[in-house]
């Protein structure tokens, strides 16, 4: 019995909050002040990142993985990069896909 009145109370208050907005804004500002005060600027300096410079020069090649790669090259002086493992030889001389 004595939980169902707790429940009640319970209601009646979370109804009280609902019907005014200043109670509202008390209970947001309280919970601000709370996640301030437990991740405050001192937790926020010992968490952040340090950006340190060790001598590393990395250009845009390093960062492209290594492959085996064919280039052909077209009568009209176009080039074609494909990848090794999807290339394949047509021995047909340049006339184009033959259909079987």
């Amino acid at each position: 019995m004595a939980e169902y009145r707790e429940v009640i109370s319970q209601i009646g208050d979370l109804r009280d909050v609902l019907a005014r907005p200043e109670r509202i804004n008390r209970i947001i500002h309280d919970e601000l002040i709370e996640l301030r005060r437990e991740h405050g600027q001192a937790a926020a300096n010992a968490r952040r990142s340090q950006i340190v410079q060790d001598g590393v020069i990395l250009l845009t090649e390093d960062l492209i993985a290594p492959q085996d790669m064919v280039v052909t090259l077209s009568h009209a002086a176009t080039s074609r990069a494909s990848r090794w493992a999807d290339y394949r030889s047509q021995r047909r001389g340049g006339r184009g896909k033959q259909l079987r």
